[in-house]
């Protein structure tokens, strides 16, 4: 019987230019929940964004946030993971070396952006509702990353040369889309989260039923029992995951959520 449900949101469950959840899903979650079933939905979103997007259960439900470095339940952190910040430094700088690339530095309660990154700033504040504070300089500040992201057009292309190869050897790097490269601390993953997640909870791997459809949600997916590519996940996703349901924009998480709760009784 599954006993936890756990989701990627951009691609996933939202609808493609989404700024809010169906609210068809929020009662299923309170079913969930009355029948022991926790849902969790797992982004490289901030907690806030998060939390803002399922308001109506925002104390229902775990968070796994920035890409898994960050666990939250009902308000507590459970669990983070950070860069060094020598290590956060070295990220702007090399962004800064890739013409038009922008940076948007994560620390969990806020994302610190650069004055000209605009690009970037605006994405974010405005269509993902994040908490975003801008600064002159990044290298000033003093608080180390939960998750640093590179934004550029074609990304994959831009950064394949020199920054994700360079960035691979030590730490995780995940391409969150066509605009965004993520750099997370070495372990730091959807998947590292949901271990520890199923951990805390008590929960098996066999209990788990997780969602994706991009490449960092691979190792998610492979922590759970059963694990759901949606129709336009990308392809080496479907491949992995045991079974392939309906698209982002079809509501596929949706209505399978609902299957997990009809069996359930």
């Amino acid at each position: 019987m599954i006993k936890l449900v756990v989701t990627d949101m951009d691609g996933t469950l939202l609808h493609d230019h989404a700024t809010s959840v169906n609210p068809e899903y929020f009662p299923v979650i309170r079913k969930l929940r009355e029948k022991g079933i926790y849902f969790c939905a797992a982004s490289g979103r901030q907690y806030d964004s998060l939390r803002r997007l399922f308001d109506p259960v925002k104390d229902d439900m775990v968070y796994i946030t920035e890409n898994g470095t960050e666990i939250i339940y009902k308000g507590k952190t459970l669990f983070s993971m950070p860069m060094s910040m020598e290590v956060s430094r070295q990220l702007v700088l090399d962004t800064r070396a890739i013409p038009g690339a922008e940076s948007m530095y994560c620390v969990g309660d806020t994302a610190f952006f650069e004055k000209g990154d605009i690009n970037v700033y605006t994405l974010m504040k405005d269509e993902y509702h994040f908490k975003c504070t801008m600064v002159d300089d990044l290298l000033k500040l003093d608080q180390p990353c939960l998750k640093f992201s590179l934004l550029k057009e074609n990304v994959d292309e831009i950064t394949a040369q020199e920054f994700t190869p360079k960035w691979k050897k030590t730490h995780e790097v995940a391409c969150g889309g066509k605009y965004f490269m993520d750099v997370m601390e070495r372990g730091a993953n959807k998947g590292t989260a949901l271990h520890k997640v199923q951990e805390l909870l008590g929960i098996s791997k066999e209990e788990t039923a997780a969602f994706g459809d991009n490449h960092n949600d691979l190792e998610m997916l492979a922590e759970a029992g059963d694990s759901y590519a949606v129709a336009n996940a990308r392809e080496e996703v479907k491949q992995e995951a045991r079974f392939v349901i309906k698209s982002n924009n079809e509501d596929g998480v949706l209505w399978q959520m609902k299957h997990i709760l009809e069996v359930s009784e």
